[in-house]
């Protein structure tokens, strides 16, 4: 090997050793990628809780109702006021931008539910009848109804773009077990009570 080759070796092994060791030239090697993390994003159902508990809400009032039915010999049914409650709801509804549609589905399901909590109070009470006891009239309980009324709609407008979330959906149902509790709210009330929200 002559004179000039030998110079020239060590300075191209030692451009190799500075290429192969990435500390020595500033660079830092990189880990290989992993698995992308997957980030599930929790929808915030605290609008959604809220519309749940005002039905849980109406559905207490209803057992004072069929007390009232039941001291008067008055039927559960009444279509013509269900109706007139309906048209009145859809109206109230469109004007806070909702879907009368939707306002009228969702209201038609909560009086089928106090429905149900009535029929099951009415059978209880053919074997044994409710204890004597004051019972408001039924314009006190028809006001009480309609306040009610107004906070659902309120917090339907308030939880409107959250009910369309498939997600949120999709928890729908394990949190109406934990807020549809009230007294007779078993699981057929709690699906019809729910129904329309699950349809969005």
């Amino acid at each position: 090997m002559s004179p000039g080759v030998r110079r020239l070796v060590p300075g191209v092994l030692w451009f190799g050793l500075l290429a192969a060791w990435p500390g020595v030239c500033g660079c830092r090697a990189e880990p290989p990628p992993g698995p992308t993390a997957q980030v599930s994003a929790t929808p915030d159902l605290t609008t959604v809780s809220r519309v749940l508990a005002v039905m849980n809400d109406r559905l207490a009032v209803m057992h004072d109702v069929a007390r009232w039915k039941w001291a008067e010999g008055r039927p559960i049914a009444d279509p013509a006021r269900e109706t007139q409650l309906l048209d009145r709801v859809a109206a109230r509804g469109r004007e806070k931008g909702l879907d009368p549609t939707f306002v009228r589905t969702l209201f038609a399901a909560q009086i089928e539910a106090s429905k149900q909590l009535q029929q099951a109070d009415f059978g209880r009470w053919k074997t044994s009848p409710p204890p004597a006891a004051a019972v408001p009239p039924l314009a006190v309980l028809r006001e009480r109804i309609d306040a009610i009324d107004h906070q659902l709609l309120d917090s339907l407008t308030a939880a409107e773009h959250t009910l369309t979330d498939p997600l949120v959906r999709g928890q729908i149902p394990g949190l109406a077990d934990t807020i549809l509790t009230g007294d007779g709210v078993d699981p057929s009330v709690r699906a019809t009570t729910i129904g329309p929200l699950l349809g969005r």
